[in-house]
């Protein structure tokens, strides 16, 4: 009787759960639980219940307990997928540990092991794990996919291509093979070929919004895609994966009142260590809190220390990290937000579907992405005059434009920086050029143009620092590059990626002169190289992302150092390197410079900021009073 009703109770459970009604099935499994305390379909569904809740310390601890007893393989996936769900797959290493060594011969739960110990950051582990499971089975596709991953996160970048191209050919219709090959083109800068992946990867998911961005922040390194076709591909994804969310639209409610205090919400899923938080921190320390409630909506998946400063910050935090995009926008509109600004565009962990359904009235994208986003529900793009001179790109963008009086952006050095040093060419004897930006951003092209430099600057050398740089197969493939340029291998310095900050502004003491990557303009790095003394050479296009170089050095007073074609860029480049006085004399007075410059003026920039915002809130509130502001 009493078996006979626990199944019954379980089936409706099992049916409430299927239907996304965790709080009642959860329900059900505790009072089944209150008489049969080991029950195990129970209390697996509890514990799947709860971590669906987002109970996750007693969801994964009540899972990770059905684990113990109950080691059966046709749940590995499921056990995976909800610690993973939970954050949690670290405490289920050493039951992978255990059944793996009960089943040596078992490839599935070395898979299972290997991707535990992928999440957890284990990646020479995971690599034994995956390598281990293809040896039992060389024809499963998951394990090369694993086994790239891994290699992927250790920078053995030509590997990840091999093994996801193996795993591409078991499984041929698999996008998410084609869109993980299209990232690893990319990250070794070949954008171009990436395209080719991606439109491919797009063709078996043609609704998978992630891959459709993905090919869209690629097409910003390509050099063989004009700014008008990549315009079109922004507008054709706003019409395909947005403008039917037009009629989830509701008419908002905020009190129309021009210079009451006003909400502003900020959508980002870099509020972690990342350029983004970097450049968003020291704004959101200086915003006025008297008449700006500032509300922090985080997608980071991945919180780290950095997570942890904005949380201290004074503004409202919420965590939308599992959060449906229709249950964010009805956040955002019971919060009351006025106006939401998106900092991610088109880049990893955006929320750009959020704002298709338009949940503030007045919507805005500005810092973290250097093109239009394609999405007519966002009213503006924060950018300036420079960057986006007036009459140029207009044509080019979904949003209206709204120019800042001076930089779109502003740069804050962090505490207890590394001294500026000696110019390194007065003990060299030789010119080193510099080339920190990610290596995403380079193609054939700007490599042809640095090897043009390089042979009008006798002896000069070029130091390039990127993730992989140490790695033989990296270091062949970029030697071969400059050596069909004519420039050997000994001329080329590789120096690998490190995360640490003071470490990375302490190597651009061993730099005369840094050059600017082209036709994806650098950022971060060139507000770091002009503050630790390093004068950049940019090459300037027709639009905001080849003109970010521009605009940086206009704010920090050395315009003279853009350049509008590729010969005025070479030209500049060698002028510079032949006359030392002029960079020892830069050298000494660039950090003191820029220290004065608008562009490290972070509290005029936020007042600037407000001001816009204040404007764009004024319009819209014209707009509800008929033309008529009160």
């Amino acid at each position: 009787m009493n078996a006979n009703w626990q199944s019954k109770q379980l089936d409706i459970a099992y049916f409430h759960y299927k239907l996304a009604r965790y709080a009642m099935a959860l329900d059900i499994c505790v009072s089944i639980l209150e008489s049969a305390p080991t029950n195990p379909e129970a209390l697996y569904l509890s514990a799947v219940s709860r971590i669906q809740l987002r109970d996750y310390d007693r969801g994964a601890a009540e899972l990770l307990s059905v684990m113990q007893n109950y080691p059966d393989r046709n749940l590995y996936n499921e056990y995976y997928e909800n610690l993973l769900q939970a954050q949690r797959t670290a405490d289920s290493i050493e039951l992978f540990e255990a059944w793996a060594k009960q089943n040596p011969d078992d490839f599935l739960v070395h898979l299972f092991l290997g991707l535990v110990r992928f999440h957890s950051r284990d990646l020479n582990g995971a690599s034994s794990s995956f390598e281990r499971a293809l040896e039992l089975d060389p024809s499963h596709a998951p394990s090369w996919s694993g086994l790239a991953g891994t290699r992927n996160e250790q920078w053995r970048f030509h590997e990840a291509e091999e093994y996801w191209r193996k795993a591409l050919d078991l499984v041929p219709d698999s996008y998410v093979y084609l869109h993980n090959i299209a990232g690893v083109l990319k990250t070794r800068g070949r954008a171009d070929e990436a395209e080719l992946v991606c439109r491919r990867a797009i063709e078996l998911a043609p609704t998978n919004s992630g891959i459709q961005s993905h090919r869209l922040m690629n097409l910003l390194c390509s050099t063989a895609t004009s700014p008008e076709d990549i315009f079109n591909a922004h507008l054709e994804w706003g019409q395909q994966r947005a403008d039917s969310l037009g009629i989830e639209i509701r008419q908002h409610a905020n009190i129309v009142s021009p210079d009451r205090p006003l909400r502003i919400g900020y959508v980002s899923g870099d509020y972690r260590s990342h350029p983004v938080a970097f450049f968003i921190q020291p704004v959101l320390l200086r915003h006025d809190n008297s008449h700006f409630e500032i509300h922090l909506y985080s997608n980071v998946g991945r919180p780290d220390f950095i997570t942890a400063q904005f949380k201290k910050l004074n503004c409202i935090w919420h965590d939308i990290t599992h959060e449906k995009d229709e249950a964010v926008s009805e956040m955002i509109q019971q919060d009351g937000i006025d106006i939401l600004v998106d900092l991610a565009g088109h880049t990893k962990d955006n929320r750009l579907l959020v704002f298709a359904r338009k949940p503030a009235p007045v919507q805005v994208t500005w810092l973290g992405y250097a093109n239009t986003t394609g999405l007519t529900t966002i009213d503006y793009r924060i950018t300036d005059a420079v960057a986006d001179p007036p009459g140029t790109t207009e044509h080019l963008h979904s949003e209206a434009l709204f120019r800042l009086p001076r930089s779109f952006i502003t740069y804050c050095s962090p505490q207890h920086p590394p001294e500026v040093g000696s110019l390194p060419a007065q003990g060299n004897n030789f010119i080193t050029f510099g080339a920190f930006n990610a290596f995403a951003k380079t193609s054939e092209a700007i490599f042809r143009i640095w090897s043009e430099i390089l042979h009008k600057v006798p002896n000069s050398r070029l130091m390039m620092k990127l993730p992989g740089g140490t790695q033989t197969q990296m270091r062949d493939y970029i030697y071969e590059i400059f050596e069909r340029f004519g420039i050997n291998r000994d001329r080329i310095e590789l120096v690998e990626w490190f995360p640490g900050i003071m470490d990375h502004l302490n190597l651009f003491n061993s730099v005369d002169i840094a050059l600017d990557v082209y036709p994806y303009n650098g950022t971060t790095t060139t507000c770091e190289a002009l503050f630790m003394g390093v004068p950049v050479i940019s090459l300037a296009g027709r639009v905001h992302v080849s003109r970010v170089g521009a605009t940086l050095l206009e704010q920090a007073g050395f315009s003279e150092l853009v350049a509008n074609t590729d010969s005025e860029y070479i030209n500049k480049a060698v002028e510079l390197a032949l006359d030392l006085d002029r960079l020892a004399q830069i050298r000494a007075s660039l950090r003191e410079a820029i220290l004065q410059s608008p562009l490290m003026d972070t509290g005029g920039f936020t007042r600037t900021l407000e001001s816009a915002y204040r404007k764009m809130w004024h319009i819209w509130c014209e707009k509800q009073n008929g033309g008529k502001n009160s």
